[in-house]
């Protein structure tokens, strides 16, 4: 029982983010593969991912979260 607790405790942020790109596919037209695709290319999936876009300088423009 312990065990069966653990496994659906641990799968529940996966249902969530399943049903997030196939809220969002729907809601403006795109494939949920593809936003899924492009999710875990720019951040591995990893909500609390930052990234800066610096400019051929190396100074930091802006900044994008999530």
């Amino acid at each position: 029982m312990r065990g069966l607790w653990l496994v659906l405790v641990l799968s529940m942020p996966l249902q969530a983010c399943a049903f997030c790109f196939q809220e969002a596919g729907q809601r403006y037209g795109v494939d949920p593969v593809l936003l899924q695709a492009i999710g875990i290319t720019e951040s591995n999936l990893q909500p609390g991912a930052v990234n800066l876009n610096r400019d051929s300088s190396g100074n930091v423009l802006s900044t994008d979260y999530g």
